[in-house]
C-alpha cells in the first residue's frame, strides 16, 4: 500500500459527488475516508515488518547495499527509514475513527450561532442541459 497524492484521489472521488446537492457532499466525503481508513487499517493490521511493505520491497531488492551499510555503520535500517515507511507510525495514522457527525439535534451550538437567521440565497438555473463533467482545459 503507498499512498500517494491526495488531492487526485479526492478529485477522482469527487467525480460522482458533483452531482449531488451541497447538503449531501458532507456526508459523501466522510463515507469515503471511513471507507479508505479502514481499508488501510485493515491491510497494516497484518504486516510483520518494521517498514512498510512498498519500503520493504526496496530493501529486498537493494539488500546487498543495505546489509553493507548495516554492517559498516552498525545502524539499524529502520532508523535510515523516514517515520512514513515505518509500520508502527503507519498503524498509528490509521488508528483513529472516523465518526459520523450525527443529527444536529445533538449538535452543541454557541446561543450567538443559534440566534443568526441565514436566508437561502436566490437560486438562478442555467439554461440549457447541467454539465456532468468539465470542459477539457486548453
Amino acid at each position: 500500500m503507498m499512498t500517494t497524492n491526495i488531492a487526485e484521489n479526492l478529485n477522482n472521488c469527487m467525480k460522482f459527488a458533483r452531482r449531488l446537492t451541497v447538503i449531501v457532499v458532507p456526508e459523501f466525503l466522510r463515507d469515503t475516508m471511513q471507507i479508505w481508513f479502514h481499508e488501510r487499517r485493515s491491510k497494516v493490521k497484518d504486516w510483520t515488518t518494521q517498514l512498510s511493505e512498498w519500503a520493504t520491497e526496496i530493501v529486498t531488492k537493494r539488500s546487498d547495499f543495505f546489509s553493507m551499510v548495516g554492517r559498516k555503520t552498525n545502524v539499524q535500517l529502520t532508523s535510515l527509514a523516514a517515520n512514513w515507511y515505518i509500520t508502527e507510525c503507519i498503524r498509528q495514522a490509521y488508528a483513529p475513527p472516523i465518526n459520523p457527525v450525527g443529527h444536529t439535534s445533538t449538535w452543541v451550538v454557541s446561543e450567538d450561532v443559534n440566534s443568526r437567521i441565514v436566508i437561502k440565497p436566490d437560486e438562478v438555473k442555467q439554461a440549457g442541459q447541467p454539465k456532468v463533467s468539465r470542459a477539457p482545459s486548453s
